[in-house]
């Protein structure tokens, strides 16, 4: 049997499946979409609509950005991928987003997508000195795995 889901909204966010406590969220937001998403289970809610109302003094691409690092964090990798691409096309110079694609990308295995954020953030930031050293780390990965495929 599903055990029943009590949620504590007031107060402490308290979380319980059953009588169970369930882990505690790193995602100081979290708490708050999961709230409003119960609040509002009857009607469909867009990820821009949900970006803005948690994150409402920042700009619209990092809105889509920090909802992209929760879905991220919380494993919904192609969801976050999709947000994190919002927040680039709001803003195409947005460093941390890109370096945030590349490790979503490495987390999926999709290493040429990783390699292809980390170089257009090596180029707009030439002195982050991690991605660079990342995408050499990558490069040297694909030439050494190129021939074994041919």
């Amino acid at each position: 049997m599903i055990p029943r889901l009590h949620i504590s909204l007031l107060g402490d966010f308290r979380l319980l499946a059953g009588d169970v406590p369930v882990r505690t969220f790193e995602v100081a937001r979290l708490p708050s979409l999961l709230a409003y998403l119960l609040l509002h289970r009857h009607s469909p809610q867009s990820r821009s609509q949900l970006a803005f109302l948690l994150w409402p003094d920042s700009s619209e691409a990092q809105a889509h950005a920090n909802l992209a690092l929760i879905l991220h964090e919380r494993g919904n990798t192609g969801v976050a991928r999709v947000e994190y691409l919002r927040a680039l096309e709001c803003d195409p110079a947005a460093a941390g987003v890109l370096w945030n694609l590349s490790l979503l990308c490495e987390r999926d295995s999709d290493v040429t997508g990783a390699a292809e954020y980390l170089a257009r953030l090596a180029e707009l930031k030439p002195d982050w000195e991690d991605a660079s050293f990342r995408l050499g780390f990558i490069r040297l990965q694909q030439e050494m795995f190129e021939p074994a495929a041919e």
